[in-house]
């Protein structure tokens, strides 16, 4: 199963990630392929993961009441097959009582902690917005830096965070913390796509490209920040690229990084959380482009939903074929469609 993993995820799909540097992603990749295969078992054995979901203020928030719905379908689909990781709600202090004594009676099999947000965090953007509403700026720019600086991530090696809209809709394929650690993967997408988001964007772009030409930094993965150069080639210019924030994970030491969390404070710094709706899918497209190439970067195998958004095995993302397991690929449990 390990070695059919590693075939359908060390590289992005062709179609949409191709590097103008082929040989040092060649060279990467031989390196890996040079590693023994006891070696690769052995370092197995060290992973230190853990699922996370940020859930506060849920009596103000409508969008976390799913987060039963989503934690029922984990245990069904994935802790049920591979068995469990650690699940770590991040909440408020207020709530984060009533909230672990609700999780430890719904979900008792479940190894379920809670972990209080800083209040500075629960507050800022404070301001109004035409369109965003407060909780989910503050969830925007929590997710994007504060949230991988907590105290309760530390002793963690990879995370995966799942909104509490997600749900479920398949057994996974193998287990999606394991393969992020095999892959050797600083950071593992659900879907990407190009949005219409300006408005999600506006600064945003400047101040990146003001944050890496300061440090010398060009691109990895080009076609992340495409957006950023091509309005000559593409009338009007395309639309920018976002990693899907409903379900994403990663390395700590990609996320600790003293690369990426400069790039948070730069930008935190600037007033776009607050004033702009700055998305969290924005920036870690923008932080992937320029941090990472493409050997670090691979896909999630986990079917189900997010809003209007869904993985099933035979249809791909959104229902459009694109990424799909192909059949010699999947586990025995994948091998049809449905459960």
């Amino acid at each position: 199963m390990q070695s059919t993993a590693a075939q359908a995820g060390r590289r992005w799909p062709l179609d949409f990630m191709r590097t103008p540097w082929p040989a040092l992603s060649l060279l990467q990749e031989l390196e890996r392929e040079a590693a023994p295969l006891s070696w690769r078992h052995a370092v197995a054995g060290q992973l230190r993961g853990a699922v996370a979901y940020i859930h506060f203020m849920p009596k103000g928030m409508a969008r976390f009441h799913d987060i039963d719905a989503s934690l029922t379908s984990l245990e069904k689909y994935w802790f049920s097959r591979e068995g469990g990781w650690p699940i770590i709600v991040f909440a408020d202090e207020a709530s984060a009582e009533q909230q672990a004594a609700s999780f430890s009676a719904t979900f008792p099999f479940l190894n379920i902690s809670v972990a209080i947000i800083k209040e500075r965090d629960l507050t800022w953007p404070m301001s109004e917005h035409p369109t965003c509403s407060a909780g989910y700026r503050r969830a925007a720019r929590f997710t994007s830096g504060p949230l991988w600086m907590h105290e309760a991530l530390d002793g963690f090696s990879h995370i995966l965070l799942i909104d509490t809209e997600f749900v479920l809709s398949h057994p996974v394929p193998w287990d999606p913390l394991r393969y992020m650690f095999e892959q050797n993967s600083d950071l593992a997408y659900w879907q990407t796509h190009y949005e219409r988001t300006w408005n999600r964007t506006v600064y945003l772009t400047e101040v990146s490209k003001q944050f890496m030409h300061g440090r010398n930094l060009m691109p990895q993965v080009p076609e992340l920040v495409s957006y950023w150069w091509d309005e000559g080639e593409v009338p009007g210019g395309s639309f920018p690229v976002n990693i899907y924030g409903c379900l994403f994970g990663g390395s700590m030491s990609f996320f600790r990084s003293s690369l990426y969390q400069s790039y948070f404070e730069e930008l935190d710094s600037w007033p776009g959380f607050d004033e702009y709706c700055w998305s969290p899918q924005s920036i870690l497209a923008i932080a992937a482009a320029f941090f990472l190439n493409d050997n670090f970067i691979t896909e999630i195998w986990i079917y189900g939903r997010h809003q209007n958004s869904s993985k099933t095995p035979d249809e791909g993302w959104n229902d459009s074929k694109r990424g799909i397991l192909p059949q010699s690929q999947r586990p025995t449990h994948l091998k049809s469609s449905g459960e």
